[in-house]
């Protein structure tokens, strides 16, 4: 029996970014028992080819349909081996002529099953040849199937010499069916080796990936890569965590990287966690990544594929702490980072797993599996997410019996329909094969306002597919004069009365969808605003404004009172809103003159009988006064002497009659400190105070000196008029002269000795860049004093010695005056240090 079961009607999932559509669902049931789906592949007319095992009611046969853009079943093939035995379908592939190609084992004696290729004529779905591999007389198994773009296919598996000894195999079968290589692997010993899965790329290199005994690693995963005419490129083996490792699923990316995905049992506590390893060009592993649940049990993985990047994606299942299994895809970044993962489980913590995932040229990736939910049993689940794992749409099918719906291959075509099949429980008719086509499309209607009032238009908008036509519902009849076309997608309509418009929309797969969107037409109030008095006035003044009444108000400034005071510039605008719901509004305009904004300038500070100019600006009209009783005014701009510490105030007033203030604190200091200048002991010259700025000048040039004291460090102490300008810490000053006759003092320390000096000594190096020795013509005591360039004494020492070492290494370069006093003699030299 054959059952065709067309859904004509679309469903929205009220999702953000777009919506699916079941286009159709074809149910294949063979005989009213047991059919399994196992793979499915897609020509490039839209139709599908599905093939799996279907029980006869005796045995298993390999049964292939054909389907249909619009899901209409035109042909079915049925394999029965001569042995009438068990024969099962591992996938299919499609070939560049469009026919398609079975691979998996049929039972040609008891306990003797071989690996099997089936190639059928993709129009007629007519046997075109048979491929049988004779192995061995007990289990061969077929897990993998590919076909490069020669149209070669490949198998992949294990030969089976014992129930504890499997060898992997690779065998290329021609476009015709003969045989053109085959392959073996053995690891040492009588050992399990199984290929699980295999892929082939762009130059038709196959690689194919198994477990493979590893000694005491036990099982690891073992990967190898052959060229199109099956010689061994590279082999590699990578061991987990010296446990059982069984890779599941391969891929490579287009920079000649192989991925290789499968579970690693880690420990007892973990135990299986899923594992994913990048093997370069050369055969090497570069990176492995392992991921596991939160309740550190059985994690898996089912499929891994990667985008044009190089970002790798893997689904499968993981055990996460309070549910079953999780519905688990995950994204890694080429260098093996976890980028993110997306995790689904369903609302009765059932058992939920991601069986594929496919990536295609715009990075939008799609996942389909299935999802335990109680009531339901399994349900296929598919899922869009967009590159940040952020899901887009999500949709599950339950089957007509609510039974056990379980997806086991889908595909996704050019124009972005998605294709499911799998096994699916029916009416009635055990389990059926369930082939599921949905449509990507959205369409979604927009107005550029939902409510008007009668006699204005409004902008309609549409997007989704193509062929858009709208249609009236309900209100004012759709005519050339109200809706400016019907089959585009953006008319404007023009209602008199409510109306209620549908839009429809195709994709290129003849997938509908519709949406609805309702124009509200109300009747126009007429609002008036009456002003309490001049509409212009001058900043801290106020206008109420008073609207006729109305049901609603909302005015523009956020207040909804029939008045509103303000005091502020700016056009105000009444929206009101009758009972109908119908809005209108008007507007009146209310000019605040600004205060004019009045600078004083900042507060002064004035030495005893300086004088003072204000000069502030902002108004048209400034005058000043003397604070806290006004005054007699003050010019603006014109000089004064202030003669005490106080306020000032300024008034200003612009072209407007706004008057604005400001007020400046005028500040007296106190008279300056007289300065006085004395001659000290070592005939250097001294002033009284150590604080505020003392200038000297030599006949009233400047000495480019400042400093509490002077000294004859770069030119003779000659005669004349030396004289201080002292300037305190206000900036007021004071000054001091001191009239020096005599002839200059010529300072000869410099030379290397000094003989005509009371207390002879020698100083040396001089200049020096750090340290200088002084030596004496005998010890005795003596305090030597450093004075610096500014006359400060720096350093002092009392020594006995003959000689002694001091140390300008932490001071300024410069002149420095040495002092050397003993009990009867007291001489002066300079150090100058470089």
């Amino acid at each position: 029996m054959r059952k065709k079961l067309l859904l004509l009607f679309t469903f929205a999932l009220n999702l953000v970014y777009s919506q699916v559509n079941i286009q159709w669902e074809n149910r294949f049931d063979y005989s009213n028992a047991a059919d399994f789906a196992r793979g499915i592949v897609i020509d490039g007319a839209g139709n599908s080819f599905i093939t799996g095992t279907a029980f006869n009611g005796s045995n298993f046969d390999i049964v292939t349909i054909k389907i249909d853009p619009n899901g209409n079943q035109l042909w079915s093939h049925v394999y029965n081996g001569a042995f009438n035995g068990w024969d099962d379908a591992t996938g299919i592939v499609l070939d560049s002529d469009g026919d398609v190609v079975i691979g998996g084992f049929h039972q040609v004696a008891n306990g003797d099953y071989d690996i099997m290729a089936l190639k059928l004529n993709g129009n007629t779905g007519t046997q075109t040849w048979l491929y049988t591999n004779a192995g061995t007389a007990n289990f061969d198994l077929c897990n993998a199937i590919g076909i490069d773009g020669n149209n070669n296919v490949i198998l992949a598996g294990a030969l089976e010499a014992s129930a504890t000894n499997q060898d992997f195999v690779t065998i290329s079968v021609s476009p015709t069916g003969t045989q053109d290589w085959v392959q073996t692997y053995t690891s040492s010993g009588s050992n399990r080796d199984v290929i699980n899965a295999l892929t082939i790329d762009a130059d038709n290199n196959v690689y194919v990936t198994g477990e493979s005994w590893g000694g005491t690693n036990n099982l690891d995963f073992f990967t190898i890569k052959y060229t199109p005419a099956g010689g061994v490129v590279w082999t590699e083996r990578f061991d987990g965590a010296n446990s059982i490792d069984s890779p599941k699923s391969i891929t490579y990316d287009e920079n000649g990287n192989t991925y290789v995905v499968g579970t690693s049992y880690r420990n007892v506590t973990v135990e299986e966690d899923i594992m994913i390893i990048q093997i370069n060009s050369a055969g090497v592993t570069q990176w492995d990544a392992v991921y596991g649940g939160t309740a550190n049990d059985f994690d898996s993985p089912s499929h891994v594929t990667t985008d044009d990047l190089g970002n790798i994606y893997v689904s499968g299942k993981v055990k996460n702490l309070g549910n079953g299994e999780d519905f688990y895809v995950a994204r890694y970044r080429p260098n093996g980072a976890l980028h993110w993962n997306y995790i689904y489980q369903s609302p009765t913590n059932g058992y939920d797993e991601a069986k594929r995932v496919y990536v295609n040229s715009n990075f939008e990736i799609y996942a389909s599996g299935y999802s335990n939910l109680s009531g339901n049993s399994d349900d296929y689940i598919t899922v869009r997410l967009d590159t940040l794992g952020t899901e887009q749409w999500f949709t599950r099918f339950n089957g007509p019996s609510s039974g056990s719906d379980q997806m086991s291959d889908f595909q996704v075509d050019a124009s972005g329909n998605i294709f499911v099949t799998g096994s699916s429980v029916g009416s009635g008719t055990n389990r059926d094969y369930s082939t599921i086509k949905y449509c990507q499309l959205n369409t979604i209607a927009t107005a550029s306002n939902l409510e008007i009032c009668i006699g204005e238009s409004v902008q309609l908008n549409a997007t989704g597919g193509f062929n858009f036509q709208w249609t009236l519902v309900s209100g004012d009849p759709i005519t050339a004069s109200n809706f400016s076309c019907t089959n585009c997608d953006n008319p404007v309509a023009t209602p008199s009365t409510t109306s209620t418009y549908t839009v429809s929309s195709e994709s290129s797969s003849g997938c509908v969808d519709i949406d609805t969107i309702t124009i509200i037409v109300n009747p126009l109030p007429g609002p008036v605003i009456t002003p309490s008095g001049p509409l212009e006035f001058c900043a801290g003044g106020s206008v109420d404004l008073t609207a006729d009444p109305a049901a609603q108000y909302n005015w523009n400034n956020g207040q909804n009172t029939q008045s509103i005071t303000t005091d502020t510039s700016g056009v105000f605008t009444l929206t009101v809103t009758d009972a109908m719901g119908c809005e209108n509004f008007t507007s009146i305009e209310v000019v605040v003159n600004p205060l004019p904004v009045v600078n004083g300038g900042p507060d002064r500070f004035r030495c005893p009988g300086v004088s003072l100019t204000f000069n502030a600006t902002g108004a048209d009209s400034l005058i000043w006064y003397r604070l806290p009783i006004p005054s007699s005014p003050i010019e603006n701009g014109v000089p004064f002497i202030p003669n005490a510490t106080g306020n000032y105030m300024v008034i200003g007033v612009d072209e407007n009659g706004c008057e604005d203030r400001d007020t400046v604190l005028v500040t007296i200091y106190p008279q300056p400190f007289q300065i006085q200048i004395t001659q000290g002991m070592s005939g250097n010259l001294f002033v009284n105070t150590s604080d505020g700025t003392t200038t000297w000048f030599l006949d009233g040039a400047p000495l480019n000196h400042t400093g509490t004291s002077f000294f004859y460090d770069s030119i003779p102490y000659c005669d004349g008029l030396y004289s201080v300008l002292y300037t305190d810490e206000n900036g007021c000053q004071t000054s001091d002269e001191l009239e020096i006759e005599g002839s200059c003092i010529v300072d000869d320390t410099l030379s290397i000795t000094s003989q005509q000096m009371s207390d002879p000594f020698r100083l040396f190096p001089n200049p020096t860049a750090d340290e200088f020795n002084i030596e004496f013509e005998q010890a005795k005591e003596r305090t030597i004093s450093v004075y610096s360039p500014e006359g400060k004494l720096i350093h002092q020492v009392v020594i006995h010695d003959q000689s002694i070492v001091l140390s300008l290494d932490q001071d300024a370069r410069g002149t420095y005056m040495l002092t050397i006093q003993s009990d009867n003699s007291i001489v002066r030299s300079r150090v100058i240090k470089q």
